[in-house]
């Protein structure tokens, strides 16, 4: 038994030593393998960036929308506001202003 463990621990110590002598004879490998390795993490990264973008492409969406229902909620409110029926019942009622009748009237001329 002796002998199988002498040989186990040969072979441990000199099998890290014979994984990096073979990958240095094929070094098309190590490059094959460092451009997959950083087209993985490109991938990673662009669909993490693409989703962040797209996110925040929806709540500015729902921003706008909101702003646009406002908008027209004060269009409307201006709207009503600036009817003709009600500023004039206000100028009657608060500022007890009337219609000037032709007698009343008075016309200035250069």
């Amino acid at each position: 038994m002796k002998w199988l463990k002498s040989i186990i621990s040969q072979i441990e110590k000199a099998l890290p030593i014979l994984i990096v002598q073979k990958l240095l004879k094929m070094k098309w490998i190590l490059v094959l393998g460092a451009v997959v390795w950083v087209n993985a993490i490109s991938v990673a990264f662009l669909t993490h960036k693409t989703r962040q973008q797209t996110a925040l492409l929806e709540h500015l969406k729902y921003e706008q929308y909101q702003l646009e229902m406002e908008w027209e909620a004060l269009r409307l409110e201006q709207g009503t506001l600036a009817e003709h029926n009600r500023i004039e019942n206000i100028a009657r009622k608060n500022l007890e202003m009337k219609n000037v009748h032709a007698t009343d009237e008075v016309l200035i001329r250069d």
